[in-house]
């Protein structure tokens, strides 16, 4: 998921659980940030390891009427970003355009 500080919402960025191989994941992560963000801006990019009632409650969410899915705080029973064991938040700096 993507973290507005901005709006404070989670933006969903993949709508399926990323598998992991040996302990090591990847997904694509592209475009973030917001139109007009200048160079420098940091994105803080969050991956949960979630039970499988947490990952139910990602699916179901529906998509607004510009195809995002995003949320404010995170579903009940899904880690949020004070759990460090199951979350890992990973800061992205805008390179420009």
């Amino acid at each position: 998921m993507d973290f507005d500080p901005t709006d404070g919402y989670y933006y969903q960025v993949n709508p399926y659980p990323v598998p992991v191989v040996d302990g090591k994941w990847s997904f694509h992560n592209a475009p973030i940030g917001n139109a007009g963000d200048k160079k420098g801006t940091v994105y803080p990019i969050v991956a949960l390891r979630v039970s499988a009632p947490c990952s139910e409650a990602l699916r179901g969410r529906t998509p607004d009427s510009d195809g995002t899915v995003r949320f404010k705080p995170m579903p009940a029973g899904c880690p949020d970003q004070t759990d460090k064991v199951n979350t890992k938040t990973v800061r992205l700096v805008n390179d420009g355009p």
